[in-house]
């Protein structure tokens, strides 16, 4: 994926969809988290719904993507996250 950061346009948003295992050892979230700061994206709707532990999966990823300083939300519902994610697109 860094390797494509250059590629991507300057205003993009991304749904991700956590499906499994969603939990990581903290050198994992470690890694995670200083990637996530080098990456541009106007917006991120996150979906843990499917993850195997939804509630430590979020607590997780909450952290990391506020100490990367990435807006971002949890949905329950794919249409309501790509709702919100056009909107933050359009405002930007």
């Amino acid at each position: 994926m860094l390797a494509l950061r250059n590629q991507l346009p300057s205003n993009y948003a991304g749904l991700i969809k956590f499906s499994g295992e969603a939990l990581g050892t903290p050198e994992a979230i470690s890694y995670f988290t200083g990637y996530l700061k080098t990456i541009r994206a106007t917006a991120v709707a996150l979906y843990v719904e499917d993850a195997i532990n939804p509630t430590i999966s979020r607590n997780l990823l909450e952290k990391a993507y506020l100490t990367a300083g990435i807006r971002h939300r949890f949905f329950d519902n794919t249409q309501e996250a790509v709702s919100w994610l056009r909107d933050c697109l359009e405002e930007d």
